[in-house]
Formats: C-alpha cells, sequence, structure tokens
C-alpha cells in the first residue's frame, strides 16, 4: 500500500535537527513516493488533486483553517506535521482541489538531492532562490526563500532547510488565500 503519509517537524525541533542532506557528488535515487517536483507534487501528494482522498487517506486532521472555499488541513503525528492547501470553485466544480503542500520531512527530496536538512548554500547551487521574507514560529525565526519553478524554502538560523513549499510554479506561495505562513514579514 502506497502511503501519503509525510510530516514535518515543529518549530522548535527544526532549529536542532542535524541535517539529513546527500553528501555532495553522491547522487541519490529517489523514489516516485519520496519525489518532490517543484510545482506539481511531493510524492504521491499532487497539485490540482482532489483533496478528499488525502484526507480520507490521512483521517482526521488536528487542526486547519477555512473560510469562502478555501481550507489549510494540518495533521500532527507526535512533532510532525503535514499540511496542504486547497481551494473550491464554488458554483463550478466543488471538488477541493490542492494548491500547495508543506512537508518538513527529510525523506522527501528533489531530484538534485534537494530537500529538509540540506543548507541554503547546496539549495543556491542546484537553482536560483529568493528571500520573500521571515516569519515566527514560538521563539524560532525562519526565512522563507520561492523559486520560478514552484518550490520554496523555510530556513532556520543555522542556514539549513527546513520545510518545502511545493506550488503552482511562477506564484508566490504567500499569496494564498489562507498562506501558511500568515505572519511572513517582507
Amino acid at each position: 500500500m502506497t502511503t501519503f503519509l509525510f510530516a514535518c517537524q515543529s518549530a522548535s525541533q527544526r532549529n536542532d535537527k542535524k541535517p539529513d542532506s546527500v553528501p555532495k557528488g553522491a547522487p541519490r535515487v529517489v523514489s516516485a513516493d519520496s519525489l518532490i517536483v517543484p510545482g506539481k507534487s511531493i510524492g504521491n501528494i499532487k497539485l490540482g488533486m482532489d483533496a478528499a482522498p488525502v484526507i480520507k487517506l490521512m483521517g482526521t486532521p488536528s487542526g486547519g483553517d477555512a473560510a469562502m472555499g478555501k481550507a489549510t488541513v494540518i495533521w500532527n503525528n507526535g512533532d510532525d506535521l503535514t499540511a496542504i492547501y486547497t481551494e473550491r470553485n464554488m458554483g463550478v466544480d466543488d471538488t477541493a482541489r490542492i494548491l500547495q503542500i508543506r512537508s518538513t520531512l527529510p525523506g522527501y527530496l528533489t531530484d538534485k538531492n534537494i530537500g529538509v536538512g540540506v543548507t541554503l548554500d547546496d539549495i543556491e547551487l542546484q537553482m536560483p532562490v529568493a528571500r520573500l521574507g521571515e516569519y515566527s514560529e514560538g521563539k524560532d525565526t525562519f526565512a522563507l526563500y520561492v523559486t520560478r519553478a514552484g518550490i520554496s524554502f523555510e530556513i532556520n538560523r543555522d542556514q539549513q532547510c527546513t520545510g518545502i513549499i511545493v506550488h503552482p510554479a511562477g506564484t508566490d506561495p504567500t499569496k494564498a488565500y489562507l498562506p501558511f505562513h500568515s505572519n511572513l514579514r517582507k
């Protein structure tokens, strides 16, 4: 059985986590259910897909927010968290479509071995990024970096990636009606 479950760590643990980065020059074959495709998917969860099967498989969410046909759905699993952002085109298509996916689980990687635990320097070697701003979670502060390809990176004070957001290419993930980081300061 293929699982949709993936997770991200709490803010305090993300700052203390040792990186799970891949050594430079060491290629790693990433299986389809662990592959991050910018602008498209994280593992088996794809942008544009109906959120109902994901929600059913992952079980009752532990939190979230909803308004005007938009929703952020969050699952906590101990210190881990998974989040998706959905929108409905009410009156036309009442299906809640996934428009953003957030993960901080180190097991998910791009085909260039970019994922949680990798340094900002390593990310910048693989793709151009632009800093959007910073946000706080508890006592911790993180910077959010975005690419035109449809992937954004949450970077801690140690310049390590602690989370990834996949969103449509060419979009700003903070422009969602219910953004993952509503307290982002640009």
